[in-house]
């Protein structure tokens, strides 16, 4: 299993409900997709996360770049507190039989 840690932190307001994207693509071989559910956790609690799905349609990354499909994760993220740092942890298997592993950082602040 893979794990890589985002470096730049999503940010959020404590009552937005967002769709947020992950891109997987630097960690897949040539031709390797993502497949199946993936799985989302945040820590500490208060966040909810729902909706995880490898992306049907491209998507631009925080950054600007358009992650193709398959190659990334999209997740509902709502709720939190403000001034907590939050870790998200998405999960999810590949057309190659791998499982990968990308921790992102949430930042939650009213202002």
């Amino acid at each position: 299993m893979s794990a890589v840690q985002c470096q730049t932190p999503k940010l959020k307001h404590p009552s937005e409900s967002r769709v947020y994207g992950v891109d997987f693509t630097r960690l897949l071989s040539s031709g390797e997709t993502l497949t199946g559910t993936p799985t989302v956790t945040v820590f500490p609690s208060g966040v909810t996360a729902s909706n995880p799905a490898v992306n049907s349609s491209t998507f631009l990354d925080d950054d600007g770049v358009t992650i193709a499909v398959g190659k990334g994760v999209q997740v509902r993220l709502a709720g939190g507190s403000d001034s907590v740092d939050y870790l998200v942890t998405v999960t999810v298997g590949t057309s190659l039989s791998n499982t990968l592993v990308v921790i992102a950082p949430l930042q939650v602040r009213a202002t």
